[in-house]
């Protein structure tokens, strides 16, 4: 029952989804200057 046909393409959804917030925060953090106005421009 866990791992049906559409309990495993939710699974895949769900990691597909969790890498685009990964690799978002990921260029928000590291080049916050690519985004005008969004975040510091200056890090120290």
């Amino acid at each position: 029952m866990l791992f049906d046909k559409r309990t495993k393409k939710a699974i895949k959804y769900i990691w597909i989804a969790l890498g685009i917030l990964i690799i978002i925060s990921m260029i928000l953090l590291f080049a916050p200057g690519l985004i005008p106005g969004f975040g510091h421009t200056q890090v120290f």
